[in-house]
């Protein structure tokens, strides 16, 4: 049985961007009336909510895609003539991965915190680019409020792109 997990993905983005909304909406709201409040999603009547199905629903989008991506390899359907759609799905994969990296952060808790600074680490060991990238990562030279407002830019920005490139597959489809 040939397991749906392209429709699950997409269901699954959806869901990542009316929760991502909402959340971005609320926490909008919110900063403009107080100021950076790092427990924001309990003062929003059923923010605790949107907040859990966004983080789990990231996680979860990140499984079904590399899912996917193994199915679709074993299965061979990568071969002629669709190894522009395959190429198209590991951008994908690199682009869900780096907004679930980036999109960490957003929870303010330790795990995001620790999390960023091990990501950070592993960047600066990669030769030529590793302080550059370490930069643009943390946003500065630590981990501070600057870093979280980079993040939430560099989420909704990155989350354009899956569905840009969702287009032109469907167009080959």
């Amino acid at each position: 049985m040939v397991l749906r997990l392209r429709q699950r993905g997409t269901d699954d983005l959806g869901l990542q961007v009316v929760t991502g909304s909402c959340w971005r909406s609320c926490t909008s709201l919110l900063r403009a009336k107080r100021g950076t409040a790092p427990g924001h999603h309990h003062q929003v009547a059923a923010g605790w909510f949107i907040r859990g199905l966004h983080g789990w629903g990231s996680n979860f989008m990140v499984a079904i895609v590399l899912v996917h991506m193994v199915q679709v390899f074993l299965f061979g359907a990568y071969k002629f003539p669709r190894e522009l759609t395959w190429i198209i799905g590991v951008l994908l994969l690199l682009v869900t991965l780096g907004m679930a990296f980036t999109g960490q952060i957003l929870r303010f808790d330790q795990d995001a915190y620790w999390g960023l600074g091990i990501g950070a680490s592993i960047s600066s060991r990669i030769p030529l680019v590793g302080a550059p990238l370490v930069k643009l990562l943390l946003g500065g030279p630590i981990i501070a409020g600057p870093r979280c407002r980079a993040s939430s830019r560099c989420t909704c920005s990155c989350a354009r792109a899956p569905v840009r490139l969702r287009r032109v597959i469907c167009f080959w489809w």
